[in-house]
């Protein structure tokens, strides 16, 4: 199993090859259009989704939408966690591209030292 630790998206280079759409708390969130290019550079960079939240936006508040929350977790016993999280929110994503109201966040993690 592949050791892994916490990603924190925060100013990291992520938010600079994949701009979020908007942001909410100095949390970074990503229409389904971004969040495929988050996923794009996840997939590059070898960085797993444990988890995706989608919220709609109400001027200041974020509000979540229940029917929108996935947890990638279960893959994490997986040797391949990585490419089945990312292809696993992919998936996920696809299921909301009809509605343009929702954003999501997206929680990341990358390997520990090495491969």
């Amino acid at each position: 199993m592949v050791e892994m630790k916490l990603f924190p998206i925060q100013g990291s280079f992520l938010v600079e090859e994949a701009p979020p759409t908007a942001w909410s708390t100095g949390v970074p969130l990503y229409d389904v259009a971004s969040g495929m290019a988050l996923l794009a550079t996840c997939e590059r960079s070898e960085i797993a989704v444990l988890g995706v939240e989608g919220f709609r936006l109400d001027g200041k508040s974020r509000t979540p939408d229940m029917d929108f929350i996935a947890d990638f977790s279960v893959f994490s016993k997986n040797p391949d966690f990585i490419a089945a999280s990312v292809q696993a929110a992919y998936q996920f994503l696809e299921m909301a591209e009809e509605d343009s109201s929702l954003v999501f966040e997206f929680l990341l993690m990358a390997k520990m030292g090495g491969s």
